[in-house]
């Protein structure tokens, strides 16, 4: 699916325009105002949504083949029907728009407040009594008005205030009582209850909203496009959202919520009749009789089950999540709070802890969108309508339904005491999330005030997942009670590597969980949710592979997979290769047939070219033949393109040298000769002994296919290319052995090291570096020169962690996502022999690189690993993360610097073989920090500086 955000609008311009084609199918808005609350104008064939915070043009909607789908941070959507049902035709189009249908469809029953009619001609006019419904009408409702409306077909729809009704479809034919209706709801609280058409097959009866649809089946509903609650009051109804879920409701007062954000939808259980009527309460002013099944059932409930309370499974786990107390006293205990003693009034605020599930936008699954409790007055009675509402006949050709008494003349008007029964205003809170764009320092999350209750300090509010200190502030804003959650100074979101590891939802938010205690003591558990946008990133040049590895000679075959060396950050990008710009010495090449390039190579090979390239993987081999005079230069570039067709490029110089001995199968010794180039022309098994007994310097050895070994006795100055195969390197204590460099394959290389002042580079595979007690004190000691053991290209495997490794905890630090980087094996290893103690923290940074693993377990003698923080750093791997092999006789002492580590996961059973070796499987402890991972080994003798 093609996606195009909206990651360069802002909310505060005044405008914005966003381009698209054909190909796009999804366009991220960029605030969610945009869904509920924008105008929706066609303009041509451009769609622009007017906003509270400005206004969005999408260029060429209309003209597309198949319209996008709008989508807001929260996860609500524009599908392209919604935008149908609710775009105004500008001056121009409305000139030849007609109405849809010559007669009305249904006519205004009753009305409070302000209302408005918008035509299908773009015409848009007061409601009034009677005001007559024309399918395609949209009705749209002010912050004081509410409407019902009464079709002909004897439905009844009833909007609350700041509502917005769309009627799509309506078809009736009185004489079967058969028809179609659809329904379309951006915003608002609704009660529909079912006429003639839809009673038996729910596919007849529409109501599409930005988080779902609902089909119904003779039936009263009632429903919050707002927080996406929908509950049935009578008969049936089936929601399905637009990721496929589908739920039936039929069970009185079943509720439901559509979870944009999270793609599904939750069932929440049944609820009271009591609260149904406080959370639908709006409409009531409008409607009492389409309210009467409800007060029915709760007069019902107050008669003979006046001490029974409900249960709440919000969260579909088998646990009750909160209870609903149908006593009289209407107390209700919300997850984990005490209970309330039957017919005693409920304990004071501050002895109350309510969790309420406040959504990022300040809607809360009780109904309660601006978090407060909302009391209707005495249990049994309905309020009745205020002053204002107005009652009409329904339209011409409606019958009331049958069995329905007239509604009898409301009583005189009484004042309502919000707190009656002794209910104090429950604390709650608001919570405003941003749309946060990655890689932007400082970014802010967004809001959080208190709603009937104060937020002294920002020391109120603290993360539920620790972790999330460890990147995010929580500071005032300068409004009284009102505090920004932001990043902390330096620190920024990588929506990639959040995507690569599943925590973000469908909406590409970010869960930030909260817990809030008010000045009185009253606690409310919430969560905000940021909108993460992406940023399509270049990819980059990471210089991953050593100069040194850019040498062959004659009747070598050279080969590397460039895709080591570049990395695009972005999620599910991919990356192409392409090389180009070759010369030999400084002879441009102009072809591949181009005699002067083919002079250099084996044409036997590589199909007949003597060269093979890979533009997927970037994987180059040269076969070269063995007529060379004299050393040469092969200089190329490689060029790494993503899917939007961003490119980086890099020069490459490649030396060729004329070969001066072969390297015999079986042992060959090699000593005191300078400045030749030997190579293996026949992938043999080799044992090669350097230095034997005089020191041998500045050779080149190239050893291909084979496991081969060389033991480096006496010997400076020499390079190693070890080729494809297992092989095993060995290099002497003799102070005479320096600055030689061994590069290895793809394989697993182990390399045994009595002298640290030498260069190592492990490339692809498992490699193992032995170090004894000699090499260890000269890396402690320091001034080893340009010396360094580099463990390469692998990193830990992540797919056998992944499904044990469920604690949320490790959030976007996650070190076993993959996230672009070369999943293998269990990576590379540093490993201490005979008795050998070591201590990074006394080692310079730029000896050891791209290690995962230290592993003392194999020594029997008691071993001491000393680090810190920033040595975990320094050696590992992008991922920071450190695999710690220990047994009973070693001590780990780690210095954390200051920072808090959490353990967080237990005995976890890791494969930790080699790559292809058969399964390993070890036991660890997982501590992280949310930046640095330690995976330590539950044999350990001693472990200082981790939490137990």
């Amino acid at each position: 699916m093609a996606y195009k955000g909206s990651d360069t609008l802002l909310a505060n311009t005044a405008s914005h325009s966003l381009k698209i084609d054909a190909a796009d199918q999804m366009i991220n808005l960029p605030d969610n105002s945009y869904v509920r609350d924008a105008d929706l104008v066609r303009d041509g064939v451009d769609l622009v949504l007017e906003g509270p915070h400005g206004s969005l043009t999408i260029e060429g909607y209309f003209a597309s083949e198949s319209a996008p789908t709008l989508i807001a941070p929260d996860g609500t959507i524009l599908t392209p029907d919604l935008v149908h049902s609710f775009a105004q035709s500008n001056g121009e189009y409305a000139q030849g728009s007609v109405m849809n249908d010559v007669s009305p469809v249904g006519a205004v029953q009753e009305i409070m407040g302000d209302a408005t009619i918008i035509r299908t001609d773009g015409t848009s006019e007061s409601v009034h009594i009677g005001t007559p419904v024309f399918q395609g009408d949209v009705i749209e409702t002010g912050a004081d008005g509410a409407v019902n409306i009464m079709f002909i077909d004897e439905t009844n729809f009833a909007v609350s205030e700041d509502a917005r009704l769309a009627i799509d479809e309506f078809v009736f034919d009185p004489a079967t009582n058969s028809g179609a209706q659809d329904f379309s709801v951006l915003k608002g609280v609704f009660v529909f209850t079912s006429g003639l058409i839809g009673r038996e097959d729910p596919d007849d009866v529409h109501i599409n909203t930005p988080v779902g649809s609902i089909g119904i089946r003779g039936t009263i509903i009632a429903g919050d496009v707002d927080s996406g609650e929908i509950t049935v009051v009578e008969g049936a109804i089936v929601l399905r959202d637009y990721n496929g879920n589908e739920m039936t409701l039929a069970s009185q007062f079943e509720t439901a919520k559509f979870d944009a954000a999270g793609g599904s939808i939750e069932n929440l259980g049944q609820y009271s009749a009591e609260d149904i009527g406080a959370k639908f309460d709006s409409v009531s002013d409008v409607s009492p009789s389409l309210f009467s099944s409800i007060q029915d059932a709760a007069d019902e409930s107050t008669d003979h089950n006046t001490n029974a309370e409900g249960s709440v499974d919000q969260d579909q786990d088998g646990d009750v999540d909160s209870t609903i107390d149908a006593e009289t006293d209407g107390a209700q205990n919300a997850d984990g709070g005490d209970d309330v003693p039957e017919g005693d009034v409920p304990p004071p605020s501050g002895d109350t802890t309510t969790n309420f599930n406040v959504n990022e936008f300040g809607d809360s699954p009780d109904g309660f969108s601006d978090g407060t409790q909302n009391n209707s007055g005495p249990e049994g009675a309905m309020p009745p309508p205020p002053a204002g509402t107005q009652t009409a006949p329904p339209p011409a050709g409606a019958q009331p339904p049958a069995g329905d008494p007239p509604p009898a003349p409301p009583p005189p008007e009484q004042p309502i005491d919000p707190n009656a029964g002794g209910n104090d205003p429950v604390f709650g809170i608001n919570i405003t999330a941003f749309a946060v764009t990655e890689e932007t320092m400082g970014s802010s999350l967004g809001t959080i005030h208190g709603v009937n209750g104060d937020i002294p300090t920002a020391g109120n509010i603290t993360f539920t997942d620790p972790h999330h200190a460890n990147f995010l502030e929580i500071v005032a804003t300068g409004t009284p009670g009102e505090f920004e959650i932001k990043l902390l100074s330096g620190e920024v979101i990588d929506y990639d590597h959040l995507k690569a590891m599943g925590v973000l939802n469908a909406a590409d938010q970010l869960n930030v969980g909260l817990m809030v205690v008010s000045g009185n003591g009253e606690t409310v558990n919430a969560a905000i949710k940021p909108h993460i946008i992406a940023v399509d990133e270049a990819p980059q040049y990471v210089d991953n592979i050593p100069s040194t590895y850019f040498g062959a000679a004659e009747a070598s075959v050279w080969q590397t997979h460039f895709d080591q060396d570049f990395f695009d950050e972005d999620y599910g990008d991919s990356l192409s290769y392409s090389f180009s710009n070759i010369y030999i010495d400084a002879t441009s090449i102009t072809s591949f047939d181009d005699a002067l390039f083919n002079q250099y190579l084996d044409l036997t090979q590589g199909g007949g070219d003597g060269w093979e390239f890979d533009a997927t993987t970037g994987q180059m081999i040269f076969f070269f033949n063995n007529s060379f005079t004299g050393d040469h230069t092969l200089t190329f570039d490689i060029t790494a393109t993503d899917l939007t067709s961003m490119t980086v490029s890099q020069g490459y110089s490649l030396d060729i040298s004329e070969l001066d001995g072969n390297i015999a199968a079986g042992t060959t010794f090699y000593d005191g000769v300078n400045n030749l180039t030997y190579v293996d022309d026949s992938n043999s098994v080799n044992t090669l002994m350097v230095g034997s007994s005089s020191i041998a310097t500045n050779n080149e050895f190239f050893l291909q296919g084979g496991n081969d070994t060389v033991n480096l006795i006496l010997g400076s100055g020499n390079s190693f290319h070890l080729g494809e195969g297992f092989n095993t390197v060995l290099i002497a204590a003799d102070a005479n052995n320096n600055d030689n460099v061994f590069i290895g394959g793809d394989m697993n290389d182990t390399m045994t090291i009595q002298n640290a002042d030498n260069s190592l580079f492990g490339m692809g595979g498992d490699d193992d570096f032995m170090l004894d007690a000699n090499a260890v004190s000269q890396l402690q000691t320091g001034g080893l020169g340009s010396a360094y053991i580099d463990g390469g290209f692998n990193d830990f495997r992540a797919g056998d962690v992944l499904g044990a490794l469920t604690n949320p905890a490790l959030n976007k630090f996650n070190p076993f996502a993959t996230d672009g980087y070369t999943e293998m094996g269990r990576g590379d290893t540093i490993a201490l022999q005979g008795g050998a103690d070591i201590d990074f923290t006394a080692i310079n940074d730029s000896y050891i690189r791209n290690i995962e693993r230290i592993d003392v377990s194999t020594d029997t003698a008691a071993n001491t690993v000393t680090l810190n923080y920033s040595d975990v750093i320094a050696m590992t791997d992008g991922k920071n993360t450190l695999i710690l092999n220990l047994d009973s006789n070693d001590t780990l002492n780690f210095n954390d610097l200051g920072n808090t580590f959490t353990k967080v996961a237990d005995d976890l059973v890791v494969d930790d073989a080699r790559q292809g070796d058969s399964t390993s499987n070890n036991v660890y402890d997982v501590y992280t920090d949310g930046n640095v991972t330690l995976l330590v080994d539950v044999d350990a003798g001693t472990v200082t500086g981790l939490p137990a």
